[in-house]
């Protein structure tokens, strides 16, 4: 039979039966009480002290071997014994802090992304986890629990993707203290979305298709310095009538990216155009270099200081002309 006790109070907790000759373990598990924000000991190591009290004696149905004289105790009640153990823990309670509390995303063009970071500060001691609670189609985050060391911070990348023009959006994140829930914190979102370019416009007459993307935009991923990297965008004609779309970059990217169309692979008589048979030749091309750009700077992280061969420049974007989507 084990008590423990703390301070003046006194609670039973576990009562268990050891057959003779057996070894039994028991597990303490500790549950301190959160400390408030505003107190001296917050973030920090807290000792604190209880005792561990046992008593051990024979189970009761137990009959002895011989019976007690009349006026003595009895076998159970002389042969019990009784110990305590002294115990101390370091208490700590975590604290976090969410800068800034507000994020303004300002104007966000209807279909395109913005991103902002909040930087999540572990104030205690202890390691901290916490958890992002967010409810919007338009605003994503990472939902995942993070764990943050002891007087560290880390960064949480919000984005903003608008759908629909709303000149007041407002939305909040609940960052949560997992350890430590009087602590959570709740950080308020606000844009406007606007439609500079056009885009509900445009979705009356086409559609832009990312593979594997949920969302209408392009993501390269991990890509190495001079080196090529290949994503495709399908586009569907969702009136009933010819459709010509001319595809170019920003005049600030016009330099980092190009656009390449596939053509119609045959004429009106059934046989390969020439333009069909350049584009086909040059694709298979266009991803052995992107590969070959690849290997070789993986090859130059692993070995420093060797000389790798320059590769070939692509063709010049002899290719590159008005998208033409039939209906």
């Amino acid at each position: 039979r084990a008590r423990a006790a703390r301070g003046h109070k006194t609670a039973l907790f576990d009562e268990m039966l050891i057959k003779p000759g057996a070894v039994r373990t028991m597990t303490l598990s500790l549950l301190g009480n959160p400390v408030s924000s505003t107190s001296v000991s917050a973030g920090q190591f807290e000792r604190q002290s209880f005792t561990l009290f046992g008593e051990s004696s024979t189970a009761v149905g137990t009959q002895p071997t011989t019976a007690p004289p009349p006026g003595t105790a009895s076998n159970s009640e002389r042969n019990a014994e009784r110990l305590s153990i002294p115990c101390t823990a370091n208490m700590c309670t975590p604290f976090v802090r969410v800068v800034p509390p507000l994020l303004d995303f300002g104007s966000v063009d209807v279909g395109t992304l913005k991103s902002l970071y909040l930087r999540v500060e572990n104030l205690s001691q202890v390691a901290a986890t916490v958890q992002c609670k967010l409810e919007s189609k338009v605003i994503t985050c990472t939902r995942a629990p993070i764990t943050i060391a002891p007087q560290q911070s880390v960064s949480v990348r919000v984005d903003s993707y608008p759908r629909r023009v709303n000149a007041r959006y407002r939305k909040q994140i609940i960052v949560r203290n997992i350890h430590n829930r009087l602590n959570d914190s709740v950080v308020e979102v606000r844009s406007t979305h606007v439609d500079r370019r056009r885009v509900a416009f445009h979705n009356l007459f086409y559609q832009t298709l990312v593979p594997a993307n949920e969302q209408n935009f392009v993501d390269f991923g991990l890509v190495p310095l001079n080196a090529r990297s290949l994503r495709r965008v399908n586009l569907r004609n969702v009136c009933r009538c010819p459709l010509a779309i001319e595809v170019a970059a920003d005049a600030a990217d016009a330099g980092a990216f190009s656009a390449y169309t596939v053509v119609p692979q045959r004429d009106g008589s059934g046989r390969l155009t020439d333009a069909a048979c350049q584009v086909a030749r040059r694709l298979p091309l266009l991803e052995r270099q992107a590969a070959m750009h690849s290997n070789i700077e993986k090859f130059k992280e692993r070995t420093a200081g060797a000389t790798v061969p320059e590769a070939a420049a692509l063709p010049p974007r002899s290719s590159l002309c008005p998208v033409a989507v039939a209906p």
